[in-house]
């Protein structure tokens, strides 16, 4: 069904945003895996993250939902049991690699696969890797799920690796398999990546050192989990909060409040961004006690100056670049964003989808074989656009059609559902 997006003057009040969805796929993932109870305060329930819930729960995992969140009842190092039907983990990439990863190192066999868009994103390099650790894999042209999965003839085996995509999620799973595998795992990035998989597993008593762009993990194949339960807080995520973020800046008299949000240094370009662009912005609070920094944040409305992003910039904020491509068609001057290539390969081709879409908008934008160059500031135009079933192209287009003269429709927003169920109630609540 199509979504006529209302118009809203500003923002103000404080705003918690919903947890973070890369941390709540990892903790319950590990948490599965530990001896004992652990409690996941604060968890995501939206689409990826019950995708993840629903195959462990197949694997013989007990998660009991309570108030604050999720008690998991941990199997140990080798207590999952063979799923008996197809793992169908939907829309969500996450969870698709990391138990590729985790399933890669088991004693049964199984087959995990997900809906029209997932498999369409290809996980060979992912495969490749796990394959010279010893794992027994099968996929549709040798890169796409559904991916079947054997049991390894004999331990699995640290492997040494300098992976030549900068993904959390194939080092995620990386991880995952190397907890099983004899001897010390070991990766090395050539742009750091976010670490949220390291810290949660030195959290739990993983033996991992880490540097900037190097992690190490010894394994233990024949031993008990080396993981221990734990009591698991999520934080807000960046991520979901750079929405609201962006349109405190974009509508005039607005002020936002984020009294706690997740500062993790990886996943911070989005507030570099910001701030290159001349955004009202301030951080407060910080607090670094737990396994993941957290801090408070303070928006205004702003005006913003074009910036140029690439390098380690793009991979700190690939997530939110197709809102930053928002955010440069009101900035004055001309914004370049490039090593971006990845964002052809999620959802949808991000990099084609905004510049068609914010094109049909009057945007003055030229799509890059791995970014944007867009020139602004440009009044946008209500029309008709597309969210391609893209979530994160979805919100952005809902904050385009706010700022736009005339009405905006989009053709469906269903698809916010993934990370963001509560994001057209919350932003409604801001605007009184």
């Amino acid at each position: 069904m199509s979504f006529l997006v209302p118009k809203l003057h500003k923002i103000q009040g404080d705003f918690e945003p919903p947890a973070d969805k890369s941390i709540s796929h990892r903790a319950l993932i590990l948490a599965s895996l530990a001896e004992g109870r652990s409690h996941i305060k604060n968890f995501l329930r939206a689409e990826d993250c019950l995708a993840t819930a629903r195959a462990l729960k197949m694997m013989g995992v007990e998660i009991i939902e309570d108030k604050e969140g999720l008690q998991v009842v941990g199997k140990g190092h080798w207590g999952l049991k063979k799923p008996s039907h197809v793992l169908d983990v939907a829309n969500s990439g996450t969870t698709l690699r990391l138990l590729t990863g985790l399933l890669s190192a088991q004693k049964f066999s199984s087959v995990i696969t997900g809906d029209r868009s997932l498999v369409r994103r290809p996980t060979g390099e992912l495969l490749k890797l796990l394959r010279s650790m010893g794992a027994h894999l099968q996929a549709d042209k040798d890169a796409y799920a559904p991916i079947h999965i054997y049991p390894a003839q004999e331990s699995l085996k640290a492997l040494f690796c300098e992976p030549s995509q900068a993904s959390a999620q194939i080092k995620s799973a990386l991880l995952l398999a190397g907890l099983y595998a004899e001897g010390v795992t070991e990766i090395q990035e050539t742009i750091q990546t976010r670490d949220h998989t390291e810290r949660l597993l030195r959290y739990m008593g993983a033996s991992i050192s880490t540097s900037e762009r190097r992690v190490q993990l010894r394994g233990a194949p024949l031993q008990g989990s080396p993981l221990q339960a734990r009591s698991i807080d999520i934080p807000g995520d960046l991520s979901s909060a750079s929405f609201l973020i962006a349109l405190a800046v974009m509508l005039p008299n607005s002020k936002l409040e984020i009294p706690s949000v997740g500062l993790n240094p990886t996943r911070m370009g989005f507030l570099e961004v910001m701030a290159s662009m001349g955004a009202s912005l301030h951080i407060t609070n910080k607090n670094e006690d737990s396994y993941e920094p957290i801090g408070s944040l303070e928006i205004s409305s702003s005006s913003l100056t074009s910036t140029k992003i690439s390098g380690v910039l793009s991979v700190r904020t690939m997530d939110e670049l197709p809102l930053v491509v928002l955010l440069a068609t009101q900035a004055q001057g001309e914004t370049h964003i490039s090593d971006a290539k990845a964002l052809r390969t999620k959802e949808c081709d991000r990099i084609h989808a905004m510049t068609q879409e914010l094109r049909r908008m009057g945007a003055q934008i030229e799509e890059r074989e791995d970014g944007w160059v867009v020139s602004g500031p440009t009044r946008l135009q209500g029309t008709g656009v597309k969210s391609y079933g893209d979530h994160r192209i979805a919100m952005t287009l809902i904050l385009a059609g706010m700022i736009a003269e005339s009405e905006t429709e989009i053709d469906s927003i269903d698809c916010i559902s993934i990370s963001f169920p509560q994001f057209l109630p919350t932003l409604l609540a801001l605007s009184k």
